[in-house]
């Protein structure tokens, strides 16, 4: 249900939507779940990229949604969001909101 949830969230490109998805993306699916069969094995991988890439599609808006609110929550969902892939570099050039005038 929360992979539901956490799509219908990201394919809205609101930002509480994509606030909201990015707090549901907790890592990759079913992790540490192991079936030795090899259909299963192609799926998950499948469904694990799929997912990922979802989740980074909805970094830089999210990031820069974060950043007009607060710089610690900024930051915060910068280093989750960075976590899953630290070569994201639209999340490294999200603007700080301190630089502001």
């Amino acid at each position: 249900m929360d992979v539901l949830r956490f799509e219908e969230l990201a394919r809205k490109q609101t930002p509480a939507a994509l606030e909201q998805a990015a707090t549901l993306y907790r890592g990759d699916l079913l992790d540490g779940f192991v079936v030795d069969e090899e259909p299963f094995e192609q799926w998950l991988v499948q469904e694990r990229e799929r997912l990922r890439e979802l989740a980074l599609d909805c970094s830089p808006g999210c990031c820069a949604t974060r950043a007009l609110e607060t710089v610690d929550a900024a930051i915060n969902t910068a280093r989750r969001l960075l976590t899953l892939d630290p070569l994201q570099e639209a999340v490294h050039r999200v603007p700080d909101a301190s630089s502001r005038s």
